[in-house]
């Protein structure tokens, strides 16, 4: 170790008894690490863009994506509300269906009534023509025995004339 230190002395003594000035160097950083330390600066300030321009396109990815399901739900919700319209739509048509098919049986029971009073009409009217027909038979009958009883005399009268 004293030759270390014999050697810095001998360095020292050796400048101050050249004639030459020295130059004052002044240890700092240089101009070159200067600016490799400002490249780093701005190769990070770089990164931390980078990484705030991924965050914020994964951010409008996502709103994206919302923005989607949304237009989607928005969609399932308007089909949804048109098939419950058409459902009320249907039961509507089906009720109104039922009241027209009630008030069909309705009519046709009351045709049936109908058809039954006539028909019996029809058969008093039969039975009342058959005994007038039988009664004008008889009346017939009964006026051709006098009519002929008439004839039978009027040619028996003829026949003594």
């Amino acid at each position: 170790m004293a030759n270390a230190g014999d050697e810095v002395a001998d360095v020292v003594l050796s400048d101050v008894e050249s004639e030459e000035p020295t130059p004052i160097v002044i240890e700092g950083p240089s101009l070159a690490d200067a600016a490799v330390e400002k490249l780093r600066e701005v190769l990070a300030e770089l990164d931390r863009e980078k990484q705030a321009r991924e965050a914020a396109e994964n951010l409008i990815s996502g709103y994206q994506v919302l923005y989607k399901l949304a237009a989607l739900t928005q969609e399932a919700i308007s089909k949804l509300d048109e098939y419950a319209r058409q459902r009320d739509e249907a039961l509507r048509d089906k009720e109104e269906a039922l009241r027209s098919k009630e008030n069909a049986v309705a009519q046709l029971a009351e045709a049936n009534k109908i058809t039954e009073e006539v028909t019996k009409q029809k058969e008093d009217l039969a039975k009342r023509l058959a005994g007038m027909t039988n009664m004008k038979d008889a009346a017939g009958s009964e006026a051709e025995t006098p009519t002929d009883m008439l004839v039978s005399g009027i040619e028996k009268d003829s026949q003594k004339n």
